[in-house]
């Protein structure tokens, strides 16, 4: 009986611990999602960083949304600068 609930709270701190559920993106899995956000393709951008990170949809979400901003107001910083 002991057993099984110290096995359930660490079931339980597994589950609910984000360090680990999800992790950082490497280089080609970043790249891969900014590729498909050049080609217009959020869905498999948000594809990619949920199979990544094992984040959940909202944290893929923002982070791509994110990634566009920066994106455009670099084209922007590229306008001007001509």
């Amino acid at each position: 009986m002991e057993e099984t609930k110290r096995l359930d709270r660490s079931l339980n701190f597994w589950l609910t611990d984000p360090k680990h559920m999800k992790r950082e993106l490497k280089p080609a899995e970043r790249q891969a999602i900014v590729a498909a956000i050049a080609a217009g393709d959020r869905i498999k951008a948000t594809s990619v960083y949920l199979s990544a990170t094992e984040g959940n949809l909202t944290e893929a979400q923002n982070f791509i949304k994110t990634l566009i901003v920066e994106r455009v107001a670099a084209l922007e910083a590229n306008e001007k600068a001509r």
